[in-house]
């Protein structure tokens, strides 16, 4: 395994690598729950680490999948509800 970072912040991935000794190309000869119990066994400083990775990666998730939604023009009837409703007095300011 490489050294740490400068800033001593070790990526998510190279802590349960470090913690799965036998395993081989990162995740792809473990199963989820080999992982799970390698997770189980992190110190609670890494495991928030861990955490706050996993929901930057979700949000980033999430966000793709807005964009390409929108641009394949799925919100497009409900952008012109929202345009309509407004038109006709039916919204309210919050």
């Amino acid at each position: 395994m490489s050294l740490p970072p400068a800033n001593g912040i070790v990526p998510f991935p190279l802590i349960v690598i470090d913690r799965c000794s036998q395993l081989e190309h990162f995740f792809g000869v473990r199963t989820l729950i080999e992982i799970e119990q390698a997770i189980e066994k992190l110190p609670s400083s890494e495991l928030r680490q861990l955490h706050r990775w996993i929901a930057e990666r979700d949000a980033d998730d999430w966000d793709a999948e807005i964009a390409r939604d929108a641009a394949a023009g799925k919100f497009d009837a409900l952008r012109q509800r929202v345009i309509r409703d407004n038109d006709n007095g039916l919204c309210e300011n919050l």
